[in-house]
């Protein structure tokens, strides 16, 4: 799948797999995807530090991987989605937006971008893991999996966070799982 454009009041949007990033880019993209981590998750992770959802070198190893999708505008990148393969399925995760860019439809872009591209390589089924508290409610959770689910995506599984991520689990303020939901595309 090549690129992707469209445009926005920034200037024109390209969606594509990242290339190579700089370390200052790369090291502006790990903060501003772990501070929307932790600004949605964090009731249920700690906030002294020891908890990031992604650092550069994993950031560069998605990048190697061609997992990485972003969303540039105005040259800067505006929003990121994570295209993986696990146990033969097809997952994406990561999905974030810069600030000034939410509410502007680049979600969806990706979005539509991450399915075309699957579609283009034969795949008909994409797969997304929300995690949930046991403890504290998540609204902002909550409202994204009503996205996901006006989307065309439905309820698949609920799997214990401590199946998937033993480590990171031992991390958790309180007990979490995923809820996976599926889309046919």
């Amino acid at each position: 799948m090549t690129s992707s454009t469209h445009s926005h009041k920034n200037g024109p949007i390209r969606i594509d797999f990242a290339a190579k990033l700089s370390p200052a880019e790369i090291k502006n993209l790990v903060q501003e995807i772990n501070d929307i981590y932790l600004e949605e998750e964090g009731a249920i992770w700690p906030d002294d530090g020891t908890y990031e959802r992604i650092n550069a070198p994993e950031v560069e190893k998605l990048i190697e991987q061609e997992e990485l999708i972003l969303g540039w505008c105005g040259g800067f990148i505006s929003s990121t989605i994570r295209l993986y393969q696990k146990e033969g399925r097809w997952y994406f995760g990561l999905l974030t937006t810069n600030r000034q860019y939410r509410g502007k439809g680049m979600a969806s872009q990706l979005m539509t971008f991450v399915e075309a591209h699957l579609k283009s390589i034969g795949i008909h089924e994409l797969y997304i893991e929300i995690i949930f508290s046991k403890g504290v409610d998540m609204p902002r959770k909550e409202s994204l999996k009503v996205w996901y689910l006006s989307k065309g995506f439905e309820t698949d599984d609920l799997i214990e966070f401590s199946q998937v991520d033993p480590e990171k689990s031992k991390l958790l303020k309180h007990p979490a799982y995923f809820e996976v939901l599926k889309k046919i595309l």
